[in-house]
């Protein structure tokens, strides 16, 4: 059997997740390989696609044909706002189709793959059985990926919103067999409750993680390998843009109020350009390799998770295999994960003061992280 995982790029939460899951279907002797648009890794396994052509006409065509896509995007974003995370097109001069991987794959996984794959054409000639993570709501809404963006921009994008979700309403129609496979509950729900996808088979299958690599080390060695105080409570945020409001930046900086700047220290890792924060703190950049993540990771007393709109963020998952607490609001899928007084603890969403109060307890409370092979099943 022969799986092609097909991801928009090899970075980001998703392209984090699906590599995960390749390197651990390559673990069981399946044979799979991911096929991306944008590749910024070298990784065995991960193939970028291009359009290979040795005629200039054909050459010559598809850059028009590319330029003219991107003319009638911009085109249809002109005078709005772009207050967002991202917006993206059901429509995409790829074809995946022709491509050597597809042709010889048995089954197609889709991730994200917004960009990448043309709604129309891709379901309406793909023969193969298909699987599609979901990592975001955009695959069954408009062009926005959550619902938070969508609604501080729902006059302006109403309308091309909408045709957006009836372009891929109709592309998906012909559509039989189509295996949902959801990381959170709270996907799940809204999944396969939504009007164009409730008629697919759903399932729940939480990501991966490599518990080799994340795991609980010595805090103080690390620490000091790493240059970070063994005298301070360490609470950590990760996120690969921190500006990124979907991930919370600015209620962590709140609740961080709530928190003794004498005895704390927070510690930011990602892209953080043009960030400040009026708290102790240290800033590491948006680490790839993952053994560095983790001694990272094993730092903090505790891995603090803001988000206002999330799936089953990576950042909880690897704090937890680390041996480290997650504080995060009540949101998404994090409460699959986070229970409370076993791995972390939960805020009301939005409540910054209760964020910071929470994760101040856990300098007074004793409060200890169930090893993941042995946290009971949740029933959904």
């Amino acid at each position: 059997m022969r799986v092609l995982h097909i991801n928009t790029a090899d970075t980001g939460g998703a392209g984090k997740a699906v590599i995960r899951l390749m390197n651990g279907l390559l673990k069981a002797n399946i044979d799979n390989n991911l096929l991306v648009l944008y590749k910024y890794q070298t990784r065995p396994h991960v193939h970028k696609y291009s359009f290979n052509t040795q005629s200039f006409f054909k050459q010559l065509q598809f850059s028009l044909k590319y330029r003219l896509h991107q003319h009638h995007q911009k085109k249809a974003l002109r005078g709005k706002s772009h207050n967002y995370e991202v917006f993206s097109f059901p429509d995409s001069v790829y074809n995946i189709l022709n491509h050597p991987l597809y042709k010889q794959a048995d089954i197609i996984h889709l991730h994200w793959v917004a960009g990448f794959i043309d709604y129309t054409s891709f379901f309406k000639h793909c023969q193969k059985p298909i699987v599609w993570t979901l990592h975001d709501l955009n695959p069954f809404s408009g062009g926005f990926h959550y619902e938070g963006d969508y609604h501080h921009n729902e006059m302006e994008y109403k309308l091309l919103d909408t045709k957006i979700k009836n372009t891929k309403y109709k592309a998906l129609k012909p559509i039989q067999k189509l295996q949902v496979v959801s990381p959170s509950s709270w996907m799940l729900d809204i999944a396969q409750n939504r009007s164009f996808f409730d008629r697919f088979q759903h399932i729940h299958i939480p990501n991966g993680i490599d518990l080799n690599v994340y795991q609980p080390m010595d805090k103080q060695l690390v620490r000091k390998k790493l240059g970070i105080p063994s005298d301070k409570n360490v609470l950590i945020f990760l996120a690969e843009n921190i500006t990124n409001k979907r991930k919370g930046f600015e209620l962590l900086s709140k609740a961080l109020k709530c928190v003794d700047p004498s005895t704390s220290l927070a510690v930011l890792v990602g892209n953080h350009h043009d960030t400040s924060l009026d708290f102790p703190h240290l800033k590491f950049d948006y680490v790839q390799e993952e053994h560095k993540l983790a001694e990272i990771y094993a730092c903090a007393d505790a891995c603090i998770v803001p988000s206002l709109e999330d799936n089953l963020p990576n950042t909880m998952l690897e704090a937890m295999a680390c041996g480290v607490p997650v504080v995060a609001f009540d949101i998404g899928g994090i409460p699959d994960m986070v229970v409370p007084y076993k791995t972390g603890l939960l805020a009301s969403e939005k409540n910054y003061q209760m964020l910071g109060e929470k994760s101040m307890r856990y300098y007074t409370t004793p409060c200890y992280v169930v090893s993941w092979r042995k946290m009971p099943e949740k029933k959904h």
